[in-house]
């Protein structure tokens, strides 16, 4: 079994970002468990291409949700100190240096919103 450290993080964001019904809950096919199961197989493939299947999907989908939850426990805090009326160094000062916040902004829509 390959350790959790060895999936490449932009490439899994990247493989998720392409597979819509993954991360908009509001799409049609969100809600169809073999939709899913058969996009998270081909995200899986393609970020741990050496892995038996099986371990390669509870181990990509371990990491995305994890990449999700801190990107939405992140954003959540910037929004919180942009409606606090706090001034623009207290917005500024939430950390947003995490390597992959940029890259997850296409889930900021989903945020925003609860199905």
């Amino acid at each position: 079994m390959a350790p959790a450290g060895c999936i490449d993080c932009e490439l899994l964001i990247a493989a998720v970002q392409c597979r819509v019904p993954l991360w908009i809950a509001s799409h049609k096919q969100h809600k169809d468990r073999n939709v899913k199961t058969a996009l998270l197989s081909e995200v899986a493939a393609a970020v741990l291409p050496n892995v038996d299947k099986k371990v390669a999907v509870e181990m990509a989908q371990k990491r995305w949700r994890s990449l999700r939850d801190q990107f939405r426990r992140l954003f959540t805090a910037v929004l919180q100190a942009r409606k606090s009326g706090a001034g623009r160094d207290d917005v500024d000062s939430v950390d947003t240096s995490w390597p992959y916040y940029e890259l997850l902004m296409f889930l900021k829509d989903t945020m925003l919103t609860r199905p």
